[in-house]
């Protein structure tokens, strides 16, 4: 039973000074006043009182702390504090005596909290800037702020958490606090603070006064705060010495930053196990300690991480499979004298309410019970007390027992819904891993391989071999120290005597002006014209040789001539110093030039106006111009045009020849094996569609840079690699059209939402497959294949038509296209988004007539026949292509199966049908890196191998079509999931040969450590290598395509090729 002596409310909000934790352990000397009996009663403290059992012998007695009550329920009458006034808390902080200094090893600081205080101690006597602290989960971080309150006794602390629930519970371990006592930290007979709790607003000052003047410590949230009026909130902040957030990655939140710029001068702590948040934005505060997980596990503060997955992919199912093994797992820890509980975790209340019944049935033993916001608070109590107190094993939880929720036996987590980002999962898998003061077993985490909703950034903690004691150290690790790299650019910057600016929000776009700086670059010479801290604010940075300015202007409004209105804008401009490639870069939100800023701070320097700048397109693979600006030699009325679209191109020699330079382009295309997007200007401009923080812009700039000073690079070249779309009323001559494909636009934005309808049955169009039928010089038969039906549609190229283009359905019945929401006819949907139609020499014709030429010289190359491959065909019918259900074992396909079996693939996935990405997807493991092979088969003509180039055309094609899946091994994954799914509910076979469903994740996890590299194979037993190999015109022509294939493949996503034929 607790006594505590004072026990108030202010406007409803709690003061408590606790007199006693336990008044049956407190030592009781009975008594009397008069006549009656009376119990002295001395408390853990050692201070002193007397337990009266009417208020006329506590009005009687000399005692100056009397408590009346009947023995089950005591209330304080009269204490020193009740008279203290605001004296109160400074008589209570007198007597806090820390007994242990917090560097000695002597007391049972943990290494976590006695590392934490040294660091914040240090830290404030160079800086009262605000600190942030990373404490793993379950290593004390309350105790270790208790104890910086204990010891350096500020007038009041704040005390911010993120809920209500942490609210109270912090406010009941600081009346306490919480351990300091008992691993002797604190002396026994240091007073309890006086602790308030802030729980809804107050409706005057005066009573915020009485709250702030009576308490050591006050707790609250965020809300409480941000809603509080000025005044209130400028007394709070006047009051309190010491600012400390719990769970402080909630700080990017706008609401939070508003509050916190308001202690701004304040001693400010920052407590969090993560500190990074999943959107991108900074917590701020320097990391000034940071307790490596691998240190958790050695110091035993964790216990060990068990992963158990159930591989369910239908979600009317997955519930009861996690329910079940979960359930399980519980049974088999109580058997073994384990007393764990289980927390059913849901992301919803509707869909709490559906998995309750589950675990009902489950196991009605445990008493299984719900808790979520939306309950009343009474029924909330119960839940958790019926929990705490062993009655109930099982919870279904919404998100109630999350930051701070301090139970060690809680150690089996059901994961039914999983977390959407890497901050909240290492928060939710933390609150399981609590050790106890006993040993209380490891921890299990139950879950869905099959479960698509978790983000790739996550996936690698729910596969099916994960060592999560590893993936976890190692996803935190890797976050703390990015946010620690990003923390030290910034901090690098230093403001002269004016009050700085925010720089961790400073988000540029990719741009930037770029100059040959002069012999000296000195940002100090900006002082003098760019930091009255008025208009103008100046932040350098030395060491990353970065200055950035911020400007306000005021302009008159452009909409009339009114001397009293005047639009008030603020500019940003940032300069960077290469040192290594002595180049100064320049961006700025102003439409000026930046020539004065460089003039201040590298007198000589030049910007670089002249056709180097556009070198920064080198190294673009499949470079296609989208942006054109021409400038005329010669005076005259038109000086320059600028062309834009994907037809910028053509003409582009003719118009440079004609008395016409190239001042301005921008293209996207490959580099690196990712998509890429630049532009240059002649007035030394370069910028890309991207941006990032100042850190990631100063990368941006060191990379293009290093292109410009390369005076190996010619524009010329560029120019004539580059792709130029042209619009064309007939394919070209000698061409012939070997594929269709769906546009960018419907593969990228709608391809997973979008269904075809015919006669009443429903298709995915990820299920649907395009193919040529036939072409002329001015039209292109296609067909849409869709459920083993087939709609046919001629594209005819026309002057006539405005778009150049028109679609007929040639059919009796046309589709019906469903995107989202929308409807619409096959052939309005492809009037809209005409199909991409691949050339044999992969050129291709895009928008419905722009063709797109291949311009590379390795396009037109012979291929390397030392990549041709012969193999054995025997036992095999080079006229059977695909080995169907059945597997048919004399198809060509299985033939290569077997083949790829035998090299040990990860997953070995038969893709064939319409919509496939290959016939054949086989990923492997490699030593550093993982390899996805595409292997694309095609039956011979004929019965015996020869050199007929109609067998490869469609197989060059598909080639082509596959090289878009090389941008994302996700969405490869999620594609063969998608398709393994739709054929076992089908009551079909499986598509694997090797591997499954559940090994899906283990190759997310794997394609976030390892370099991803793709590879295609085109099979095809109906070409002869020997007849390949005799240099006959045939022959080279047969080779000519694989080149052109080879390098199409090679240019985007750096895929290589190789080729299956017979001997």
């Amino acid at each position: 039973m607790q006594l505590r002596d004072v026990d108030l409310k202010i406007g409803g909000n709690p003061l408590t000074h606790t007199f006693a934790v336990d008044l049956t352990v407190c030592d009781q000397v009975e008594d009397r006043v008069g006549r009656a009996k009376v119990q002295r009663v001395t408390s853990e403290t050692g201070a002193q009182a007397l337990l009266a059992r009417t208020k006329r012998t506590a009005d009687r007695a000399s005692d100056t702390t009397v408590f009346v009550g009947n023995g089950t329920r005591w209330r304080c009458t009269k204490s020193p504090l009740h008279d203290a006034g605001d004296a109160g808390p400074g008589q209570v902080a007198s007597t806090w005596a820390p007994q242990v200094p917090v560097q000695s090893t002597d007391s049972s600081l943990r290494e976590a909290q006695r590392g934490a205080l040294l660091s914040i101690f240090a830290h404030w006597t160079r800086s009262v800037a605000p600190a942030t602290v990373v404490l793993p989960t379950g290593t004390g971080k309350t105790e270790t702020l208790l104890a910086v309150i204990a010891t350096s006794a500020p007038r009041c602390t704040l005390v911010i958490v993120p809920t209500d629930a942490l609210r109270a519970q912090f406010h009941e371990k600081a009346s306490k606090w919480g351990k300091l006592v008992d691993i002797g930290v604190l002396a026994p007979t240091s007073s309890y603070p006086l602790v308030g709790m802030l729980r809804r607003g107050l409706k005057n000052v005066a009573d915020l006064n009485r709250l702030l003047k009576g308490v050591n410590i006050l707790v609250t949230t965020m809300p409480i705060l941000a809603k509080m009026p000025e005044a209130q909130l400028a007394k709070v902040v006047d009051h309190c010495d010491l600012i400390a957030v719990d769970e402080a990655h909630h700080l990017g939140a706008r609401t939070w930053k508003k509050v916190l710029t308001s202690f701004e001068g304040k001693r400010i702590l920052q407590f969090t196990a993560t500190p990074f948040r999943n959107d991108g934005r900074h917590i701020g505060g320097e990391i000034i300690y940071s307790y490596p997980l691998a240190r958790c596990r050695d110091q035993e503060y964790f216990c060990q991480i068990h992963f158990r997955p159930v591989v369910e992919h239908l979600r009317a199912r997955s519930d009861a499979a996690i329910c079940k093994a979960a359930v399980g797992q519980l049974r088999s820890d109580l058997k073994a004298g384990l007393q764990h509980a289980l927390m059913a975790r849901c992301s919803s209340r509707a869909r709490a309410s559906k998995v309750l019944p589950l675990y009902e049935k489950e196991c009605p033993d445990l008493s299984p019970v719900l808790l979520h916001s939306g309950l009343r608070q009474e029924l909330k109590e119960a839940a958790r007390a019926r929990l705490l107190g062993g009655q109930s094993k099982v919870i279904v939880c919404v998100d109630m027992l999350g930051e701070g929720f301090d139970f060690p036996p809680l150690k089996i987590a059901a994961v039914h819904d999983a977390h959407k980002s890497l901050p909240v999962t290492l928060q939710f898998v933390g609150r399981f891993t609590r050790a106890g003061s006993v040993p209380l077993g490891d921890a299990t985490v139950v879950a869905n391989l099959a479960d698509e909703s978790v983000q790739t950034e996550i996936s690698r903690l729910y596969s099916q071999d994960a060592d999560w004691d590893q993936l976890i150290e190692g996803s935190y690790e890797s976050s703390v120290g990015h946010e620690r790299e990003f923390q030290d650019f910034v901090r690098g910057f230093v403001f002269d005597g004016i009050r700085g600016f925010s720089l961790r929000s400073v988000h540029p776009k990719f741009s930037a002006f770029v100059y040959q700086a002069g012999p000296k670059v000195d940002f100090e010479g900006l002082k003098s014209r760019y930091n009255d801290g008025v208009v103008s604010r100046l932040a350098i940075n030395t060491i990353s040789r970065v200055a950035v300015v911020v400007e306000r202007e005021r302009r008159a409004v452009e909409w009339g001539r009114i001397k009293e209105l005047e639009n008030e804008n603020f500019h940003c401009t940032a300069l960077f110093h290469d040192e290594g490639q002595n180049l100064l870069f320049v961006f700025t939100s102003r439409k000026d030039l930046p020539d004065n800023f460089v003039k201040i701070v590298s007198p000589g320097g030049l910007r670089i106006a002249d056709k180097r700048v556009h070198r920064v397109l080198h190294g673009i693979n499949r470079l296609l111009l989208t942006n054109v600006g021409l400038k005329k030699r010669l005076v005259g009325p038109i000086r320059y045009r600028q062309f834009m679209g994907l037809d910028v191109g053509q003409g582009l020699k003719e118009r440079v020849a004609e008395n016409a330079y190239i001042a301005m382009l921008f293209g996207a295309g490959y580099e690196a094996g990712d998509k890429a997007s630049v532009g240059a200007s002649q007035k030394g401009k370069v910028w890309s569609r991207a941006a990032g923080s100042l850190l990631e812009w100063t990368h941006w700039c060191r990379h293009v840079g290093s292109k410009i000073v390369d005076e190996s690079v010619e524009l010329e070249e560029i120019l004539q690699s580059a792709l130029f779309p042209e619009v064309v009323a007939e394919i070209p001559e000698g061409r012939t059209v070997v594929v269709a494909d769906w546009a960018d636009y419907v593969f990228e934005q709608v391809f997973d939402r979008t269904v075809v309808v015919r006669e009443g049955s429903t298709v995915d169009l990820e299920d649907c497959g395009l193919q040529v039928d036939a072409s002329t010089r001015s039209s292109v038969d296609f067909s849409v294949l869709h459920g083993g039906h087939r709609t046919a549609y001629r594209l005819t190229l026309t002057d006539e038509e405005t778009e150049g283009y028109r679609v007929a359905c040639t059919s009796e019945d046309d589709l019906l296209v469903r995107v989202r929401k929308q409807e619409a006819s096959g052939v309005e949907f492809f009037s809209k988004n005409p199909p991409y139609l691949w050339l044999d020499d992969t050129s291709v014709l895009v928008e419905g007539c722009l063709l797109v030429r291949a311009q590379s010289a390795k396009s037109k190359a012979i291929y390397d026949i030392a990549q041709v491959r012969s193999r054995s065909w025997a036992n095999t019918n080079i006229k059977v292509e695909s080995q169907g259900e059945t597997r048919i074992a004399d198809s060509i396909q299985r033939a290569m199966i077997v083949e790829e079996s035998s090299k040990g693939p990860l997953l070995l996935f038969d893709d064939d049908g319409a919509g496939e990405v290959a016939d054949i997807v086989a990923i492997y493991d490699e030593a550093d890196e993982l390899l996805v092979r595409l292997i694309h088969c095609k039956y011979s003509k004929e019965e015996s191998p020869g050199l007929r180039v109609l067998d490869i055309y469609e197989l060059c094609g598909q080639a082509q079509k596959s090289v878009k899946w090389g941008e994302s091994v996700e969405r490869l994954l999620q594609h063969i999931r998608r398709r393994e799914t739709r054929r076992l509910t089908a009551g079909s076979p499986s598509r694997f040969d090797k591997g499954g469903l559940g090994d899906l994740p283990k190759v997310r996890a794997l394609a976030r450590q390892k370099r991803t590299r793709f590879e295609v194979v085109l099979v095809q037993p109906g070409i002869s290598r020997k007849k390949l190999v005799s240099g006959s015109d045939r022959a080279n022509q047969t080779l000519r395509l694989f080149g052109a294939t080879a390098a199409y493949l090679a240019e985007t996503f750096e895929m290589r090729m190789q080729v299956v034929v017979s001997p």
